[in-house]
């Protein structure tokens, strides 16, 4: 079973519904009326919720789907168009977790993740004369790249290091653009 929280993306449940009525799986649909049960309790009842309202972003959980069935899914899903980038596999650990709580914590991996990715880009893609010719540029570049190898970064050198360099690039794009 998949446990579907459409939250602020409801308009997209028909798609979601015709994917998982040709993959021949079930899902249950949720909304905000569920965000205090946990996952684990969810996903061994099959009522389904009757308000599907929600304002959080569209979350999946796998619950006891084997790797083929959930590699069926994503490939029906990036064929439909669909981008889900928070979801879970149910584990011992997070059954026991209420759903607000896990999409809660599965929205902070998402935004970190999402925030490295962004820091990468950065620094994979300098002005390189800029780096030949700018002391200061090539250490922000070093040092920001240098945060990229360590394991245990927070979310807050993220943000400092993607700041830094986003606004080093608007002052010298403000520098370098002709006065009329």
């Amino acid at each position: 079973m998949v446990l579907v929280y459409y939250g602020n993306e409801i308009d997209k449940k028909p798609v979601f519904d015709r994917i998982f009525q040709d993959l021949g799986l079930v899902k249950r649909d949720l909304g905000d009326a569920d965000l205090n049960a946990t996952v684990g309790e969810l996903a061994d009842t099959e009522a389904q919720t009757a308000d599907l309202k929600g304002d959080k972003p569209l979350f999946l959980y796998y619950d006891k789907l084997d790797s083929k069935d959930i590699q069926r899914v994503e490939a029906a899903l990036k064929q439909a168009g669909l981008h889900v980038s928070r979801k879970a596999v149910r584990t011992e650990n997070n059954e026991k977790w209420t759903l607000e709580a896990l999409m809660y914590e599965i929205g902070r991996e998402d935004e970190w993740f999402r925030k490295t990715n962004r820091l990468y880009q950065l620094v994979t893609h300098p002005d390189k004369e800029r780096l030949a010719s700018d002391p200061a540029y090539m250490a922000l570049m070093a040092q920001s790249f240098a945060l990229l190898e360590e394991n245990d970064m927070s979310e807050e050198q993220l943000d400092q290091a993607i700041a830094a360099i986003e606004t080093d690039l608007a002052r010298q794009e403000k520098e370098t653009v002709p006065r009329a």
